[in-house]
């Protein structure tokens, strides 16, 4: 769908659709991932925290972050409006190494990078932790700490995955995401659930069986 919004003229409450439809069908396939990452025994670092939905709290939280930044990138404000805050960290009885971290490199392992998303709160807490900041030099752009990188989220000290903020483009770069320079949110998604949640399974020269079905017959946005 993105792909087409590239090549065609299309009106502001198209792109709206388009990005409402995709993070319903996102949102959707991560409930059925964490189903079925649950009964095969999975181990979450943060078992409250698989899914939850956005609340009313979030939804102020993105009227409030608009009426500071401006409007959203179209992909991002779907995101936080329909998929909530998602934590896939974990691991399954019996995998070593644990976290998601597979020694696919001699001198560097290959991290699975589990779907991590971020609340609409979690933004609007960093937006306004940054406005207290006296260091801060308010013209420079607001980078946004999207999500731990692959490194943190395999219980390894690392950085973030960023954002900066006003993007303008409807599918905004998601920063420092490791072999995928370049990369945009809805991107990085797809890439994540084709392989069950663990983006970094693309680059693993064996990845795990338990991924290809985790990830079969998810529906395509």
């Amino acid at each position: 769908m993105w792909k087409e919004l590239r090549h065609q003229p299309v009106s502001a409450s198209d792109c709206a659709a388009v990005a409402e439809l995709t993070m319903r069908r996102v949102a959707r396939n991560v409930d059925v991932v964490v189903d079925r990452l649950r009964a095969a025994g999975w181990l979450w670092a943060y078992p409250e925290m698989a899914r939850q939905a956005p609340t009313n709290a979030d939804l102020q939280a993105i009227t409030a972050v608009e009426e500071r930044l401006g409007p959203l990138p179209l992909a991002l404000r779907a995101c936080l409006m329909y998929v909530g805050e998602v934590w896939l960290c974990g691991t399954l009885p019996g995998w070593e190494p644990p976290w998601f971290a597979f020694g696919d490199l001699d001198a560097y392992p290959v991290m699975g990078d589990p779907l991590v998303l971020p609340p609409a709160a979690w933004l609007a807490e960093d937006l306004a932790e940054r406005d207290r900041d006296d260091w801060v030099e308010p013209e420079r752009p607001y980078r946004f700490g999207f999500a731990p990188d692959a490194l943190h989220k395999a219980g390894i000290s690392g950085r973030t995955h960023d954002m900066v903020l006003p993007a303008g483009t409807a599918d905004p770069p998601l920063l420092g995401v490791e072999y995928r320079e370049g990369v945009t949110l809805v991107e990085y998604l797809r890439a994540s659930l084709a392989h069950g949640g663990f983006a970094g399974a693309e680059f693993m020269t064996t990845p795990p069986p338990l991924l290809a079905d985790i990830s079969a017959e998810l529906v395509p946005f």
